[in-house]
């Protein structure tokens, strides 16, 4: 991979990487301050690295590899700042500009590589389709007492690649349980304060995943249908 870019953007490259193996580190020393100060350099030296090559294959491999360990590693970090370890103003800090950084790169980049039929890369499909992990786990980290909520749209993004995929597709076990989290949060979603075209978004995604369950399991397509109730019984009492 670092052979692909000039000598002066392979040095880059391997300072961001050492950037993210010093939260590596950090992260088993259980320094949350240390591991939230490099993670946040680290994506903002892979930012400048994407603006500065933009549309290159090694680009694409980079956030393959960096997005996923970026999620893992905020899993750890927003448990030590609910636990108000040391420095817990500093901690908090750091988790929303490293999350904000997330949104930034996470959102940018699933927009930008998603073909118009809405099918991931098979890069992704091969590896149970990380970017859809992160994604998931970005927005049930949104739900933490830390209460940092990233863009509806980025939920609904990932639905949509599971309403439109292909018929027959098979669906592997990690897929269904991205599924079932994904209702979670956009009951959730409904149950806090969203404008109503937003509410009315995330209805209409609900319906659609209840149209596309015939490959799930059984008690799936029923938690979803009790879904959908709760959502229409809300409905009715927020026009009441």
């Amino acid at each position: 991979m670092l052979n692909n870019f000039p000598n002066s953007s392979a040095a880059f490259i391997e300072k961001v990487e050492n950037s993210f193996n010093t939260v590596t580190r950090c992260v088993y020393e259980k320094n949350a301050t240390n591991a939230l100060q490099e993670l946040a350099q680290g994506c903002n030296e892979l930012l400048q690295l994407a603006e500065e090559h933009p549309n290159h294959p090694a680009i694409t491999a980079l956030f393959q590899e960096y997005i996923p360990y970026v999620v893992c590693s905020l899993d750890f970090l927003t448990k030590q700042a609910e636990r108000a370890v040391a420095e817990p103003t500093v901690v908090n800090a750091k988790l929303q500009q490293v999350l904000q950084l997330y949104d930034t790169l996470g959102a940018g980049w699933l927009k930008a590589h998603m073909p118009p039929d809405c099918k991931l890369p098979e890069a992704f499909v091969t590896r149970e389709r990380p970017l859809m992990a992160c994604a998931y786990k970005a927005i049930e980290n949104s739900f933490t007492t830390l209460a940092f909520t990233l863009p509806v749209a980025m939920a609904l993004e990932v639905a949509l690649v599971l309403i439109q995929a292909p018929a027959g597709q098979v669906i592997t076990y990690s897929q269904w349980q991205y599924a079932q989290q994904l209702i979670t949060h956009l009951q959730q979603l409904l149950n806090n304060q969203i404008t109503p075209a937003t509410e009315e978004h995330v209805i209409t995604t609900l319906l659609a995943l209840r149209c596309n369950t015939g490959q799930f399991s059984i008690w799936y397509t029923r938690h979803i249908k009790n879904t959908i109730q709760e959502a229409g019984t809300l409905t009715e009492k927020k026009s009441a």
